[in-house]
């Protein structure tokens, strides 16, 4: 009676173009947002003016559209301020927003591009890979939490200097739809990379 081995397959060229392409834009996408938050810190801790993004949840004001024009009622959703004189409590929240989110990009690309190297290896399902997909989607669940949080922090701030009050004009906006496609994306993808390593463990030397 003959036995049946099951091997692990290497990945074919086809496969592996993709996933080399894959890697590179990975490796491309952390690069640019670590730039752009590096740059967007050393204009918050410059010492001079900052524009601080606010969304201002349909703030009734007055615009002319274009010269001479009568000016019209609008509705600003959101608004881009400028704060000649930015104090800590503005720019702390602010710096800690663009350190969040580089660290979360960093995270859920380096899980993925190590995810990706070890499928060009031929090892699709493992209980590593599992771990890697369950910690990239962790960090980009909780980031899409506390970046926002930390930009709505630094505006309400803003906001409160140049008014000279209290008051607090921004809101905190998630998108729900978003957080809800992220946490099904997630999911989906830890059961299958769950299941495919029990099965892989279950077929180890069947004969």
């Amino acid at each position: 009676m003959g036995s049946l081995t099951i091997r692990p397959q290497s990945t074919s060229r086809g496969d592996t173009i993709p996933l080399a392409i894959l890697m590179l834009s990975g490796a491309g996408i952390a690069t640019w947002t670590l730039a752009s938050a590096a740059g967007r810190i050393a204009e918050l801790v410059g010492g001079g003016p900052v524009r601080v993004r606010a969304q201002l949840a349909g703030t009734d004001a007055g615009a002319r559209i274009a010269a001479g024009a009568p000016e019209l009622p609008i509705e600003i959703e959101t608004a881009r301020l400028v704060v000649p004189d930015p104090t800590m409590t503005t720019v702390v929240p602010l710096v800690l927003e663009q350190v969040l989110l580089g660290l979360v990009v960093l995270i859920v690309i380096a899980c993925l591009l190590a995810v990706a190297a070890s499928i060009m290896r031929g090892r699709v399902f493992s209980s590593a890979n599992t771990r890697l997909v369950g910690a990239a989607g962790a960090a980009a669940l909780l980031g899409a939490w506390l970046v926002p949080l930390c930009a709505t922090v630094g505006a309400n701030d803003a906001i409160a200097q140049l008014l000279g009050s209290g008051l607090v004009g921004a809101v905190f906006v998630v998108e729900p739809f978003a957080l809800v496609s992220i946490a099904f994306v997630v999911a989906i993808a830890i059961t299958t990379f769950g299941v495919g390593d029990r099965l892989r463990r279950d077929t180890d030397g069947l004969v």
